[in-house]
């Protein structure tokens, strides 16, 4: 693994003590992303950080692997390949992600949260969405003009203007969302450091950033070298696998934890952050942390709640 995706320090606060257990690659990852299935990408491990509680998987994405995962993401073969190993995702599940009621909702959240920070500039922002999909969560009654950097090509809702890049916008922002987005990336403080780089951030700008709260308790024995055995004899057996993997994921939704036999697998998001990740992640890029918030209880089944935060340059006003 080059260093690139082979993280030895914690993404968040850099630190490098840690406990470690070992999870499986999902199989839709290694055959869509990686399109490796040699035994020595059948397992990993899931890193905890002593000092912040942040968790990562020791084997992530590189530039090219994650192209190749989010360049047609949710697409006729992204979808195809999907089900081969998880036959109950489809496109109905994925749907009821965007139902305009839980859009709705989830706007106005973002808008409650952010309200507070904004003062006199509470309307005719310049607004840019960073991953933000369509642009679908952005409150648009604050905006002048509102931009969702998105390279899916997935086509923005009304009222917003999708571009490539951050150097697109040629424009002063005054307000930079990005929501679930962190949790994709190796490295989320370089996405950050691009922002604060990249665009041309007006006085006193503020950035709102939105992660999912997926904290599962982890029971004994998942850190032992017989553990990674029976990880990687449970790769080999497609039909096991998928039971397997099934009942993980109920147990996780369910019951809030993971246990032999069961399993930690790595797929999409390669991050599980804290409050205190969250934040330790800010200030490695520079950034003043106003107030986080943890929503516990989520309309997405996918995970337990949301960590809310906003922030801005320090030194900004």
């Amino acid at each position: 693994m080059t260093r690139e995706n082979c993280p030895t320090a914690c993404p968040c606060c850099r630190s490098s003590c840690s406990r470690r257990w070992w999870a499986t690659i999902a199989p839709f990852i290694r055959a869509y992303a990686f399109e490796a299935n040699n035994k020595a990408e059948l397992v990993t491990s899931l890193i905890e950080c002593v000092k912040c509680g942040h968790r990562y998987y020791q084997r992530s994405y590189n530039t090219e692997e994650l192209n190749r995962l989010y360049a047609q993401y949710r697409g006729k073969n992204y979808f195809k390949s999907r089900r081969k190993w998880e036959p109950w995702y489809s496109r109905r599940l994925n749907e009821a992600t965007m139902k305009p009621r839980l859009v709705t909702n989830r706007r106005s959240a973002v808008k409650a949260f952010v309200a507070p920070w904004l003062g006199s500039r509470s309307t005719a922002l310049i607004v840019a969405d960073v991953g933000g999909d369509a642009g679908q969560l952005i409150p648009l009654e604050i905006a002048s003009r509102a931009y969702v950097v998105e390279t899916s090509k997935q086509k923005a809702v009304e009222g917003v203007t999708r571009v490539d890049r951050l150097s697109e916008i040629d424009q002063k922002v005054d307000l930079v969302m990005c929501c679930h987005v962190l949790e994709h990336l190796s490295d989320p403080a370089s996405l950050l450091s691009s922002i604060i780089k990249e665009l041309e951030l007006a006085d006193g700008c503020l950035l709102y950033l939105e992660v999912p709260l997926e904290r599962w308790r982890i029971l004994p024995g998942m850190g032992s070298s017989l553990y990674k055995q029976y990880l990687i004899w449970i790769s080999r057996s497609v039909p096991l696998l998928v039971l397997v993997d099934f009942l993980s994921m109920a147990f996780r939704s369910f019951f809030g934890f993971v246990s032999p036999p069961g399993f930690i697998k790595m797929h999409e998001h390669v991050n599980y952050f804290t409050e205190s990740s969250l934040v330790s992640l800010c200030e490695l890029v520079d950034l003043s942390v106003l107030e986080y918030k943890v929503e516990r209880g989520s309309d997405l089944a996918t995970h337990q709640g949301i960590i809310r935060l906003i922030c801005r340059r320090t030194g900004d006003h």
